[in-house]
């Protein structure tokens, strides 16, 4: 194996794990000496009125004040209500309570009290012919506690995405400040979500670790994670609908979204790899405008990344495929990465997901549209493995409209 120049960003998030897990948060609070809590969460979370009925029991007399009204993909004026509230409240601590919509939200809000700027001040700016940049926030933040009920990537995240109304476009903050000081996956929080919404959350796990895995010389620090996520989704994800009512596969996936959260924190100094933006890029822009969730713009989008990667990433996606087993030293680099491609699509076949963006309901005619929005994705501006033509782009999601 090739030596290998990388920075690890490690963190002291606690994770409480399990049934009555959900017992240690008043604990974590008086470690935090905070005084006034205050919770968020969606809509959907706010019919769970046992689960707010024991946060709000652990947080006695500190809890100050709770907030129903998240959206999905955090839209913007939303989260601007939010974060008054918590700033009228005098909050010196945000529960987010639900998945990736709440602890995304809670980053963002945490940023725009902390800051007392605007999210479009604070967001990351894309200049002309430039790299993009992220202003530097330097205010202290409120801290969070994360009680959780997916097994979201956002988990473990140091930056927010929230939904400009106006361009219908992500605004990007990032403030490794914010991200969560300690997390809870309460067995019984974790089972009030509908087993859809849960798949939705985790279906692109599977594909996750294989181009996660793709690099010529992998990272130890983060190889075992990647290989084991691809298992425990391999083995878990379909027991989401096949066994609803059973909480180890949950539990699992848990883990799975956190080793995830986990491993990405690498930067490499003396490598390129093939990181597949245009997945990231096109399936926030079409999932943005169209509503169509998460998991299945992945399952559309995923396998077509990593064709559109070829033949430069080849190489890459071979060892991916040799790592988990798909495919062994025996096998040419041609054909290890043509099975690492059709394993996440037959995997997506069995969960029943769509194969086509017609399915997704987009427009033919919006597809340039799509194109443009991605290539001012932050990570493609970075890719240096990857075609990043509009033009290609275009190509690429009317093959699979």
């Amino acid at each position: 194996m090739t030596e290998r120049n990388y920075k690890y960003r490690g963190f002291g998030t606690r994770v409480f794990a399990g049934n009555e897990a959900l017992g240690n948060l008043r604990a974590e609070v008086e470690r935090l000496e905070a005084k006034k809590a205050f919770v968020i969460c969606g809509q959907s979370i706010s019919k769970e009125k046992k689960l707010l009925e024991r946060v709000k029991n652990e947080l006695g007399s500190r809890f100050i004040g709770i907030f129903e009204g998240l959206q999905t993909d955090s839209p913007a004026p939303v989260v601007e209500e939010a974060a008054q509230a918590v700033e009228k409240a005098g909050a010196d601590l945000i529960i987010p309570v639900g998945g990736g919509t709440a602890a995304v939200s809670a980053r963002a809000i945490a940023m725009r009290i902390g800051e007392q700027k605007s999210f479009h001040e604070m967001a990351t700016k894309y200049p002309p012919n430039q790299l993009p940049f992220s202003p530097k926030l330097s205010a202290p933040k409120i801290p969070i506690i994360q009680v959780l009920t997916l097994p979201t990537t956002a988990m473990l995240r140091s930056g927010a995405a929230i939904k400009d109304m106006d361009e219908l476009r992500r605004l990007e903050l990032y403030d490794p400040k914010t991200r969560a000081i300690s997390m809870i996956w309460d067995t019984e929080a974790v089972m009030t979500a509908a087993p859809g919404v849960f798949l939705n959350t985790c279906m692109g796990f599977l594909g996750g670790s294989i181009r996660n895995l793709a690099q010529p010389s992998p990272i130890a620090i983060a190889h075992a994670d990647h290989v084991e996520v691809f298992h425990l989704a391999k083995k878990y994800v379909p027991k989401i609908l096949s066994d609803p009512t059973d909480p180890e596969p949950r539990m699992q996936l848990m883990a799975a979204g956190y080793m995830i959260n986990r491993s990405s924190e690498y930067d490499s100094t003396d490598q390129p790899r093939a990181n597949f933006s245009i997945l990231s890029g096109a399936g926030g822009s079409i999932n943005t405008r169209y509503k169509c969730g998460q998991g299945p713009c992945g399952a559309v989008l995923g396998p077509a990344s990593l064709r559109y990667s070829l033949p430069a990433a080849e190489a890459d996606l071979a060892t991916a495929a040799r790592s988990v087993g798909i495919a062994d030293i025996s096998t040419t680099d041609a054909m290890a990465a043509e099975a690492a491609i059709t394993e996440i699509e037959n995997f997506y076949k069995k969960i029943n997901q769509p194969s086509r963006l017609r399915d997704l309901g987009v427009p033919k005619e919006d597809i340039p549209r799509i194109a443009e929005d991605t290539m001012i994705h932050f990570f493609i501006r970075h890719d240096s493995r990857t075609s990043n033509h509009q033009a290609e782009l275009e190509r690429m999601l009317n093959e699979i409209w």
